[in-house]
């Protein structure tokens, strides 16, 4: 969750290695706009929040045991 242009990953490796090292349970990050979205590794839930000209943020629910539910909003989408 990020790639800019689509193209080269432009993330930190030392947190991607502090990261694997020490998995958190949710990791929430939105700093590369281009790529939100989520996914969930074996011990991480990584969502990109990203806001952007088509998306706005993410509402997260966070259930004791995974899954968790993630929705990714829109410019246009109204809170549930």
């Amino acid at each position: 969750l990020d790639r800019v242009a689509g193209k080269f990953h432009a993330g930190s490796a030392a947190l991607k290695n502090f990261i694997k090292k020490h998995p958190p349970g949710v990791l929430i990050c939105g700093h590369i706009h281009e790529d939100p979205g989520f996914v969930e590794t074996p011990h991480t839930l990584v969502v990109n929040c990203a806001m952007n000209r088509s998306s706005s943020g993410a509402l997260i629910d966070l259930h004791e045991d995974p899954p968790h539910s993630v929705t990714l909003m829109t410019r246009d989408s109204s809170l549930p």
